[in-house]
């Protein structure tokens, strides 16, 4: 999903998990790389599947005509489930689970240079190339 006139659209994307942590995630990468635009943290903290799906919905919602990645910190967990649901019968919306730091870092880095399914692509290696013996 590209522009032809101005290459690819800017990608948003969404830090959805448990607790706290969404925030954290997103609030490091943002220090890190000096800038939050385009990622929003939300928490399942007190919802229920229904009220998941809803506050996925809204965030969704706020960003009309972009391009979404959801960034799901548990594969299989309501989370995840939540995060699915989103993307069902769209192909503008993507799941991807495992969310790490160094992942949301690259996206900021390269969410308005690449089209969403090499963006997707690219957040797959670098969260599996993140995980090393120290």
């Amino acid at each position: 999903m590209t522009r032809s006139d101005a290459g690819p659209r800017p990608v948003f994307g969404i830090v959805f998990g448990h607790g706290d942590l969404p925030r954290a995630l997103a609030d490091a990468a943002a220090d890190i790389v000096g800038d939050r635009a385009g990622l929003v943290a939300v928490s399942n903290l007190g919802l229920d599947s229904g009220r998941m799906d809803d506050e996925l919905a809204a965030a969704v919602a706020g960003h009309p005509g972009e391009d979404i990645i959801i960034f799901v910190d548990m594969a299989g967990s309501s989370c995840s489930r939540a995060g699915n649901r989103a993307c069902a019968g769209r192909d503008d919306i993507a799941t991807v689970t495992g969310v790490n730091l160094p992942m949301l870092v690259r996206f900021l880095a390269y969410r308005r240079r690449r089209p969403l399914a090499e963006l997707i692509a690219l957040m797959l290696r670098t969260g599996c190339e993140a995980i090393a013996p120290g």
